[in-house]
């Protein structure tokens, strides 16, 4: 498999998230009610494999035939978190340099997207230094530019995983 060329697949809108989970829960003769839909849709943050690990586990959890409920939605987010957590990100953190998860640690600080002198500043680095392993980290499909001297993680996740020990 190392061999194979990567297949770049980019992040979905939440209307190609919608159709997704509606057209398969259609497919296996089911529906999502429409605030469980809203929900999901949420939770997998565009993220396909996301999309894939909710709408698995809210069927899972929905086993009566009828609509797919909130209630239903709520109970597989943990699953798919640990899903996610196991199938994707860990593997991506364990063979990350430690400067590399540094920079990510630096950014989980951050709500939302982070200011790369800040990150530089917390790592008590300098902007060229940090520029490294951004770049790097970019290249690896873990963070994307989000305008000029702004980065955010790409993945789902990753943050919250960066927020903890990584193991």
């Amino acid at each position: 498999l190392t061999r194979c060329r990567p297949v770049e697949v980019d992040q979905l809108s939440d209307a190609a998230v919608r159709s997704g989970l509606q057209a398969t829960a259609r497919a296996g003769g089911r529906a999502f009610a429409p605030d469980a839909l809203s929900l999901a849709v949420t939770a997998s943050a565009g993220y396909p494999f996301m999309l894939q690990l909710v709408g698995w586990h809210a069927w899972e959890q929905q086993l009566d035939g009828q609509p797919i409920r909130r209630e239903s939605v709520v109970a597989a987010l943990p699953r798919a978190d640990h899903d996610l957590r196991r199938a994707v990100l860990m593997p991506i953190a364990r063979p990350l340099s430690a400067m590399d998860q540094k920079y990510l640690r630096a950014m989980a600080e951050d709500q939302g997207p982070s200011n790369t002198g800040d990150i530089a500043d917390r790592l008590g680095r300098s902007s060229q230094y940090a520029g490294v392993y951004r770049d790097r980290l970019i290249e690896l499909g873990l963070i994307q530019s989000t305008g000029h001297g702004v980065v955010d993680f790409a993945i789902p996740g990753l943050r919250a995983l960066y927020r903890s020990p990584v193991d």
